[in-house]
């Protein structure tokens, strides 16, 4: 039902902004997708879920890496004041961020690329609370299901681009950037 809705949702933007004909082409496409999607869900075994039913500990490296939404939301630059605890969110995103993809652009090399770049592992993950409450590592972490429009769920990569780094209007990290004049209004703590 929630795929239905976010789809006629997507259907109502596209067809004001593009020729009726390209609107019926699209929605075609569409119906070939979900229906090919519903026919995976629907002859899926439970254990083809494995963020429903496996444990974290038990996730292969492909699975640990497809929980991952692709949100971006890690590879934000955050500040943290010098006299508290607080830190603040800003929409400068590192180096390596493609903004325009959507990921980033040096995967393979991002901690020899990007210091302090984080490497999230299953091992490590409960000193990861700095993550946003949508994050699927720590929704696992904290035995919650995972939201809709996660990319497991979706079936889509475009499905998080609405609720990742991009609802921030990013701008990537540079030597001419101060952090201090991009910071978010809301704090760590308000994801």
């Amino acid at each position: 039902m929630a795929r239905a809705s976010a789809f006629q949702a997507e259907c109502r933007e596209f067809e004001s902004r593009f020729p009726l004909h390209l609107f019926f082409i699209y929605h075609h496409l569409f119906f070939i997708k979900l229906t090919i999607v519903s026919t995976i869900i629907m002859n899926s075994k439970p254990s083809d879920f494995f963020w429903e039913t496996k444990p974290l500990n038990e996730l292969t490296t492909q699975e640990w890496e497809a929980l991952c939404d692709r949100c971006g939301l890690c590879c934000l630059n955050r500040i943290q004041v010098e006299e508290g605890d607080t830190i603040y969110l800003t929409r400068v995103a590192c180096r390596c961020y493609d903004i325009g993809v959507g990921q980033c652009g040096d995967y393979p090399n991002r901690f020899a690329q990007v210091e302090g770049c984080t490497q999230l592992t299953i091992e490590r993950i409960s000193e990861f609370t700095w993550l946003p409450e949508t994050c699927a590592y720590r929704l696992r972490f904290e035995n919650k299901p995972l939201p809709s429009w996660h990319p497991l769920i979706s079936g889509t990569p475009l499905s998080v681009r609405e609720h990742g780094i991009h609802k921030y209007d990013p701008v990537n990290e540079s030597d001419n950037i101060d952090l201090e004049d991009y910071v978010i209004d809301e704090g760590v703590g308000d994801w």
